[in-house]
């Protein structure tokens, strides 16, 4: 096939403008006369190629697009090529690219089964391989209680790697999902360990939006003064919501959180008199 049907087929819009593999996935309506020609990309030798024309033909809505990114997460293609370096930090977003290209497959699918199933294998991987955001954003979008236990174990994973902002970008998540409880159990790992840039204390601020009570406050107006803009800036946001919306009954669903002893976590308690400058230990 020539380079130049194969960018018109992965990279320009129906006017032949080229728009780039993100916004070609996301062609409305969908060009379902290029869909064959992909396919055939699927067959290639060329490793890039196949992994680009799974994402468009995933996000098309096409099960052989959708079966080939399951195949390539099955054989954990990281481990024998990079496809998809960071633009800023280099290392390999590929499996991030496949679960967006995942959910935007699963806009056009009435069972979501396969679908679950293949975040359930990106969060295996999930602390071993890195995760930008867009892995995150989908499971924001989409409640998949079967999911929880699988998120759990990414979040220690990443932890005892720690990749403590890999870690704590599915706070939001659990905390979206109501498993409350769960979600401060974290918190007090989370809010004693290192940082770095970027900051892990900004997931802990964002998933705290989805907290009403006065202890979810309390943290935000203290993280309002963190000295990372990217924290209080967050914190900012997160009682923005808080106060935009009706005060409700916090759930008291929970999920398992897994004692890991291996994790050694100084903790601070969860009460009104919470201070994050004063932290008590306590051993797991």
């Amino acid at each position: 096939m020539e380079i130049s049907h194969i960018e018109h087929l992965l990279y320009e819009d129906e006017e032949g403008h080229i728009i780039g593999l993100d916004e070609v996935q996301l062609l409305e309506p969908v060009p379902i006369e290029r869909i064959p020609e992909v396919q055939k990309l699927l067959e290639e030798s060329d490793i890039n190629l196949v992994f680009q024309a799974s994402l468009v033909l995933a996000a098309w809505g096409d099960k052989q697009g959708f079966n080939k990114i399951k195949d390539l997460i099955n054989e954990k293609i990281h481990n024998k090529i990079q496809l998809a370096s960071h633009r800023l930090y280099g290392y390999d977003n590929v499996y991030d690219l496949f679960a967006e290209a995942i959910e935007i497959y699963g806009y056009t699918q009435e069972d979501h089964k396969d679908i679950i199933e293949a975040y359930r294998k990106l969060l295996y991987l999930y602390g071993e391989c890195a995760f930008e955001s867009r892995f995150k954003i989908a499971l924001l979008n989409n409640k998949y209680d079967a999911l929880t236990n699988n998120i759990i174990d990414a979040i220690i994973r990443a932890i005892k790697n720690r990749r403590y902002y890999l870690a704590s970008q599915l706070l939001p998540v659990l905390a979206k999902w109501e498993y409350i409880e769960t979600v401060k159990e974290f918190i007090q790992i989370f809010m004693p360990l290192p940082q770095h840039s970027p900051n892990h204390l900004a997931n802990v601020a964002e998933s705290l939006q989805y907290i009403n009570d006065k202890e979810s406050v309390s943290i935000l107006n203290q993280l309002l003064n963190h000295h990372d803009s990217s924290v209080s800036d967050q914190a900012k946001k997160s009682l923005n919501y808080l106060s935009q919306h009706n005060p409700r009954k916090v759930e008291k669903t929970t999920a398992k959180l897994t004692q890991d002893e291996s994790i050694a976590k100084p903790v601070v308690k969860w009460t009104q008199q919470t201070n994050i400058g004063r932290r008590e230990r306590q051993q797991a």
